[in-house]
């Protein structure tokens, strides 16, 4: 969750205050939440909490999960050292990269996604490199 917001940009502290912009960014993110998502699994809802967060969650076969990022954790010092990153982190995982090996490509959804990939055994045999790809 956190992740996704870093690359949406909604890390920012500015964002905490205003409501609006809070409701929006949640929303972004569960869009971009449902792309990672296997089409059985989506269906995630953002919301804003009172205390500047960020809620996300959708149901499943009956069951209920809901992820929070709380206005603590997008006030604190990590939050916006990752802010700062933003359009960094935008520039490449805005849409889905691209791992590209030797003899494969596999999309790459953020940082994580993309270390999972890289130090898989297969992609340490080849040299890799990251590009943009329209998102699906």
């Amino acid at each position: 969750m956190v992740e996704q917001a870093a690359i949406a940009g909604a890390l920012n502290p500015e964002i905490i205050p205003d409501r609006e912009r809070a409701r929006a960014a949640a929303s972004y993110i569960a869009r971009r939440l449902d792309l990672l998502t296997a089409p059985a699994n989506r269906g995630w809802e953002g919301t804003a909490e009172e205390d500047g967060g960020l809620a996300f969650s959708r149901r499943l076969r009956g069951v209920t999960r809901r992820h929070v990022i709380d206005g603590t954790l997008i006030r604190s010092a990590e939050s916006h050292r990752l802010d700062g990153m933003a359009s960094e982190l935008q520039e490449v995982y805005a849409h889905h990269a691209k791992l590209v090996t030797k003899d494969k490509e596999v999309e790459v959804m953020g940082p994580m996604s993309w270390w999972r990939r890289s130090s898989s055994r297969a992609a340490r045999a080849w040299p890799y490199s990251a590009t943009r790809v329209s998102a699906r």
